[in-house]
């Protein structure tokens, strides 16, 4: 029989929701879980403490004040920092990642957190089967992924952006991700290109850096040149306007 065990880690000013499915037939203890579960903790607050552009002595702020030169770079801060550039240039600035002139890659950097995290702590386990399947969520984006061998499906319930308390679509995944941007819970913090409707986007993708940057480019594009920019992507997902209106996408980028 299987059952899901979930354990939360305050890291970034947010929770974290690490689950794992394991099945009767396998022996994987809860001690065994509550270690992965630190190593994911040390790692996500790792990343805090180089990427925050609170903390005066991250990688991002010494970068900001021209303390960090790119020989400098750690090959985290490289990854992020060349993503981050290409999703600007794909992306025709929709998604941008510089606030007030400086760089703040703050917009991606809990999904590659999330994605790297669980691709370094969590599918080894899947992988070996250990555990049947794993997911970790921070704010409603998630990386999960299930063992070929079980027909375990991840639900993922879409919130109301008008009524958080109800949900407005479902999808039923197993291996990708999903990320949501919208306005229900920070308010306006994405800088929109057009003024336009959307109050919220979700996207699905393979991994969840894609879906992040490009629910948040959805917001700041709108919903006519999103969807555009959805068939030339491949982009699945869903967008919600201010009259509730859901408009959803189905591209050819795949996921399983």
């Amino acid at each position: 029989m299987e059952k899901i065990i979930n354990k939360t880690i305050e890291s970034m000013e947010m929770p974290f929701t690490v689950s794992i499915v394991i099945d009767d037939d396998i022996n994987f203890s809860y001690s065994s879980f509550e270690a992965v579960k630190k190593r994911i903790e040390g790692f996500l607050n790792q990343v805090d403490r180089d990427f925050s552009p609170f903390k005066k002595n991250s990688l991002v702020c010494k970068y900001q004040r021209g303390e960090l030169s790119n020989l400098a770079f750690t090959p985290q801060f490289q990854a992020i920092f060349a993503y981050s550039m290409d999703a600007y240039d794909t992306t025709q600035g929709a998604f941008d990642p510089f606030f007030n002139h400086h760089y703040d890659p703050t917009g991606i950097v809990k999904g590659w957190a999330i994605q790297e995290a669980f691709h370094q702590f969590l599918q080894p386990l899947i992988d070996s089967n250990q555990i049947v399947a794993a997911a970790i969520n921070g704010a409603g984006d998630i990386q999960m992924a299930v063992n070929s061998q079980s027909d375990y499906i991840w639900d993922v319930g879409i919130e109301n952006p008008t009524n958080v308390t109800q949900l407005c679509w479902h999808y039923q995944l197993r291996n990708g991700a999903i990320a949501t941007s919208g306005v229900s819970k920070r308010g306006a913090h994405i800088i929109r290109q057009t003024n336009n409707s959307l109050v919220q986007a979700t996207v699905v993708a393979n991994n969840l850096m894609d879906a992040d940057v490009y629910a948040t480019t959805a917001i700041s594009m709108g919903q006519l040149r999103f969807k555009k920019f959805a068939v030339i992507q491949g982009i699945n997902g869903l967008m919600i306007d201010n009259r509730q209106n859901l408009i959803e996408l189905k591209g050819e980028f795949s996921y399983a």
